[in-house]
C-alpha cells in the first residue's frame, strides 16, 4: 500500500475524526461489508444451531465468542478500501482465513473480553505487531483513550456509583503513564543518577504538576460554571494529546509506514 493512493487524506486524526471516517467508509461500502459479514457468519450460526439444536443458548453464546474472528474481515475491507484497493466479494471471503492466522488463540481467550478489542485489532492486523513490540505501542495509544474516555463518563455521572466507577479506568490510565516514564528514565538517565533523576521527577509531577493542575481546575470550573463542562473539555485535551502522540509516532525515523 502506498499513501499517494488513499482515498482520503492523510493526516492526524483525533478520536472524533476517525470514527466520522470510519462511519463514512463503511456506508460507501455496505454493500460489501453486510454481504461478506453475512456470508461468513451465518453458515457458521446454521452449523452451531445444528449441532447444539437442544442448546440454543450454548449456541448463541458460542457465536458471540466467535465475534473477534468475524471482525477481521470488516477491518480487512475497510483498511484495503481506504487506499484505493478495496477487494470485490470473492477475494474478501478468499483472504478471511489468512486474516484469522495471526493471534487467533489469544484473540479468543485471554483477550476475548478486552474493553478495548476494536481499538487494538488495528495494532494486531494492520501493523501486524506482536509480543512486546505490540504491548510498546499499545503503551503509547491506550493511555489517552482511555483517559478521554474516564472524563466523559464522568460529564455523564449522575450518581455516586456512576461517579466512582469511571475512577477504575485512572487504574490504567495512570498506571501505564507511569510505568512508561519510568521505563523513560531509566533509558535516558545514567545508572549513577536514576534514584536522583527518578525522585526529582515525582516531585515536579506530584508538586508542580498538582499545583497548576488543581489551579486551573478551579480556574476552569469557574469559567465553565461547573464540573460537566470541565470534564468535557478534560476529555478533549486527551482526545488532542491523542492525536500528537499519534502524530510523533508517524514521524519516528525507521518506523514503517502503511
Amino acid at each position: 500500500m502506498r499513501l499517494t493512493d488513499a482515498s482520503v487524506a492523510i493526516r492526524p486524526r483525533n478520536t472524533w475524526e476517525a470514527m466520522d471516517l470510519g462511519v463514512l467508509l463503511a456506508q460507501q461500502h455496505r454493500g460489501l461489508l453486510m454481504g461478506s459479514w453475512a456470508l461468513v457468519t451465518l453458515p457458521v450460526f446454521a452449523l452451531l444451531s445444528l449441532l447444539l439444536w437442544e442448546h440454543p443458548s450454548i449456541a448463541l453464546l458460542l457465536f458471540w465468542w466467535l465475534k473477534p474472528a468475524f471482525e477481521r474481515l470488516p477491518l480487512y475491507i475497510l483498511s484495503s478500501a481506504l487506499f484505493g484497493d478495496t477487494p470485490t466479494l470473492k477475494q474478501a471471503l478468499k483472504a478471511w482465513p489468512r486474516l484469522l492466522k495471526p493471534q487467533l488463540l489469544a484473540s479468543l481467550t485471554w483477550r476475548r473480553l478486552s474493553l478495548s478489542r476494536s481499538f487494538t485489532l488495528p495494532v494486531q492486523q494492520l501493523e501486524g505487531l506482536d509480543g512486546q513490540a505490540r504491548q510498546q505501542r499499545l503503551r503509547v495509544l491506550l493511555p489517552q483513550s482511555l483517559s478521554a474516555a474516564r472524563w466523559l463518563l464522568l460529564a455523564r455521572s449522575t450518581s455516586a456509583v456512576a461517579l466512582v466507577l469511571p475512577q477504575i479506568l485512572h487504574a490504567a490510565t495512570f498506571g501505564i503513564w507511569w510505568a512508561c516514564s519510568v521505563e523513560a528514565l531509566r533509558t535516558l538517565i545514567p545508572r549513577r543518577l536514576r534514584a536522583s533523576g527518578q525522585a526529582v521527577f515525582a516531585a515536579i509531577v506530584f508538586g508542580s504538576g498538582n499545583l497548576i493542575g488543581y489551579a486551573l481546575s478551579g480556574a476552569g470550573y469557574d469559567r465553565f460554571g461547573g464540573a460537566r463542562r470541565l470534564f468535557i473539555f478534560a476529555a478533549f485535551a486527551e482526545l488532542i494529546a491523542l492525536a500528537l502522540t499519534g502524530s510523533k509516532e508517524a514521524d519516528t525515523p525507521g518506523r514503517p509506514r502503511a
